[in-house]
């Protein structure tokens, strides 16, 4: 098998040699690499973040805290901020 990728290396270039190797350490699946703007990565990022985060079980705890927020000092800036959107 390591034979057969060499060998198809050595016939497809250095261009296409530095695609696949990029291609090989993107974190990405394929299809989602950075387009310029990044709304797509940026979504599979964030998408991927809030899924580890609910799954860490951490929600009650970041309530919690947010509701400490919300009743403290920077309680006022809190809101607008929430109701600026």
């Amino acid at each position: 098998m390591r034979r057969a990728l060499a060998d198809q290396r050595a016939l497809s270039g250095p261009t296409a040699q530095r695609q696949e190797f990029k291609a090989l350490r993107s974190p990405f699946p394929p299809g989602l690499e950075n387009e310029g703007g990044g709304t797509r990565t940026a979504a599979w990022h964030y998408n991927e973040m809030t899924r580890e985060f609910v799954a860490s079980g951490r929600i009650a705890e970041a309530a919690r805290e947010a509701k400490k927020a919300s009743e403290g000092p920077k309680g006022e800036g809190l809101r607008r901020a929430e109701e600026e959107g």
